[in-house]
């Protein structure tokens, strides 16, 4: 799968092939106030030490300290719609060049608010809707009676720009989630995201909503259908973060991993500075999102999607070389099975990591499990290695493989020095001896 497909418009492959922590920040998303006019049931709000709002001087101190102009922005909340200077940092940063401006709104603000952001450099409005009718939405919003101008927003900002709509669903609305979705689709918007409440589990219920076309939808319906889970990693997904090198979430002055990490009460990175490309590539260094606990349960699927993807593409840069296929016989499988235990001992993820260097003096190949002849897997590597003059190899994960190297691909990806696609590789003229 392409990450173009998926439909998020920051996504893409060509990102995850070439990103690094002094490339573009390709997405900058920012809190510019704490307060809503909806009291969601789902929603818990930021931590007290994150609350205030964002003024314009401080927002042109941040994008100064940034230095390189993001290529998106979203202002988001609370309500980005009650920070009475919104409409002035939109102005400085389609003024600076950014490409993308995105406003993340309940919809409730008068339409004339939202056509004057558009007058200044707005052109994506990502409105919550959460329910059908007035009825549901009073209840999913917590009380509010602004259902006829939400709706009604949704329709002319749909005729105007680009448009999608979120949808949480929780115990509260989860049973008319086909009903919602259809409603949505039927106010003209671009697409439609759905998406279980943090504290309403991992995944999304199956969906018969087969007529549907939008990107982002189709891409959720079929997750769902596949039983793979919008929100959390597994032991075979990535186990770094590369996404925080060139995506960025801010809130009073503070950087975060990201902002489901901000909104689920994680510490910040940093503070906003001319360092904090720096202090955000060796995050990605030293931390293990598969055993940090908010990463692991709540890393949402177009995340996971394209750091696994980062790291396949970052796969072309270890320095061992593709091998031939037909040098992976079952002999050898078997050979290396017994030689590699007495070298590493437990086949873990940990031991495996921790015994990198020794797997890196004896590696020589490698090639993708799947196209094995013998003993395919998917997801997985499989490795040669020279011990005592003797091949053998293993299957490892994909992601195993790349910690093993992960300085040298690091280093290579930076200094921009990339090797042939990792699909294909250049192959030595390899000694069947």
């Amino acid at each position: 799968m392409k990450l173009e497909d998926i439909g998020f418009y920051t996504l893409s492959d060509e990102r995850a092939r070439t990103a690094t922590a002094s490339t573009q920040i390709k997405r900058l998303e920012i809190l510019i106030t704490d307060r809503c006019n909806f009291k969601c049931p789902y929603c818990r709000g930021v931590k007290p030490d994150l609350r205030g709002e964002v003024n314009y001087l401080s927002f042109v101190g941040m994008m100064d300290a940034i230095g390189s102009v993001p290529k998106n922005i979203r202002f988001s909340g609370g309500e980005p719609t009650l920070n009475q200077e919104l409409l002035h940092m939109v102005k400085l940063s389609a003024e600076r060049g950014t490409e993308r401006i995105a406003i993340s709104t309940n919809g409730s603000a008068p339409l004339g608010t939202y056509l004057k952001l558009i007058d200044s450099g707005a052109n994506d409005f990502s409105i919550s809707l959460d329910a059908c009718c007035q009825a549901g939405f009073s209840k999913m919003s917590g009380g509010s009676s602004e259902w006829d101008r939400v709706k009604e927003n949704i329709k002319q900002l749909s005729l105007r720009t680009y448009v999608t709509v979120g949808i949480v669903l929780d115990e509260g609305n989860k049973k008319e989630a086909e009903k919602i979705v259809s409603y949505a689709d039927g106010l003209g918007v671009a697409d439609i995201r759905i998406i279980p409440a943090a504290q309403s589990g991992s995944s999304l219920d199956r969906f018969s909503l087969d007529n549907y076309t939008k990107p982002i939808l189709r891409y959720r319906i079929n997750n769902a259908k596949s039983n793979v889970p919008v929100r959390g990693l597994s032991e075979n997904d990535f186990h770094r973060c590369p996404l925080v090198m060139d995506d960025v979430a801010i809130a009073r002055e503070k950087h975060f991993p990201c902002i489901i990490y901000l909104r689920e009460g994680g510490s910040p990175i940093g503070v906003v500075s001319k360092n904090m490309r720096k202090e955000r590539e060796r995050w990605f260094m030293e931390t293990d999102v598969f055993h940090d606990r908010i990463c692991r349960g709540n890393c949402l699927d177009v995340c996971r999607d394209y750091n696994n993807k980062w790291m396949e593409f970052s796969m072309r840069d270890i320095p061992i070389e593709k091998m031939p296929i037909d040098y992976f016989s079952f002999s050898r499988w078997r050979n290396g099975s017994e030689n590699i235990k007495s070298l590493v001992g437990s086949w873990r993820f940990s031991s495996i990591v921790s015994s990198a260097k020794k797997i890196r003096e004896i590696a020589v190949g490698w090639i993708d499990a799947k196209e094995l002849s013998c003993r395919p897997k998917n997801e997985n590597v499989a490795l040669m290695f020279r011990i005592d003059d003797e091949l053998g190899w293993i299957h490892l994960k994909a992601n195993e493989l790349w910690e093993i190297y992960r300085d040298q691909i690091t280093i290579a990806r930076s200094s921009k020095s990339k090797r042939p696609s990792s699909m294909t590789g250049r192959r030595r003229g390899w000694s069947k001896s």
